[in-house]
């Protein structure tokens, strides 16, 4: 895992990627960027958030339904609803 000032350090990067726009956006080429630095959707999923000013459950989808990550897409939606059905279960 990541320090925090790894994690600083990986936003500070990634800020300087997004392009000034109107309502600027995630790139594929950011969440690229994000994975290849830490391999973690954790790390990502909060550096999307602050960067982006967006709620965690937003920038979740935004990273979750990403080509980037697309390759680990089943693989989580399998452990989510595991952990919805064992809680259930509680």
């Amino acid at each position: 895992m990541l320090s925090n000032s790894g994690i600083e350090e990986m936003m500070n990067a990634a800020r300087e990627m997004v392009e000034p726009m109107e309502t600027p956006k995630p790139t594929e080429k950011l969440l690229q960027f994000l994975r290849h630095k830490s391999d973690s959707k954790i790390v990502s999923i909060m550096i999307v958030s602050k960067l982006f000013d967006m709620s965690i459950p937003i920038a979740k989808e935004v990273v979750h339904s990403s080509q980037t990550w697309s390759d680990r897409f089943e693989g989580d939606e399998a452990l989510h609803d595991e952990i919805e059905k064992s809680s259930a279960e509680l």
